[in-house]
């Protein structure tokens, strides 16, 4: 994608980032959608022999880096959309985050 490409991107996101997160914040309630991200934290936990940061990539809201954090991994989030980034200060003020192209990577 080109940079202009990007900035549209982030701001489609911005333009529903509230109510996408008032779809997803509370999907880690749901056994499906948490599973995963608990066989990852106990991967991490396994396989770490430090005190590392867990980047989560594209973030959104920060629903699950917040649940990772909870879980007592060093967690990070990074996401293109400022409005999503504002909605996970909002609501999982504890977690990390920046704004972030994942294409820069």
């Amino acid at each position: 994608m080109k940079p202009d490409d990007m900035t549209s991107v982030a701001d489609s996101y911005d333009a529903v980032a509230e109510l996408y997160t008032g779809l997803v914040k509370d999907n880690l309630d749901i056994d499906m959608h948490r599973l995963p991200v608990d066989e990852f934290v106990a991967l991490v936990n396994a396989l770490s022999s430090d005190d590392g940061v867990v980047l989560d990539a594209g973030c959104g809201p920060g629903h699950v880096a917040a649940y990772m954090a909870k879980a007592g991994l060093n967690v990070v989030g990074v996401d293109l959309s400022p409005g999503l980034l504002e909605q996970a200060a909002i609501h999982f003020p504890d977690v990390a985050t920046e704004i972030g192209d994942l294409m820069a990577l």
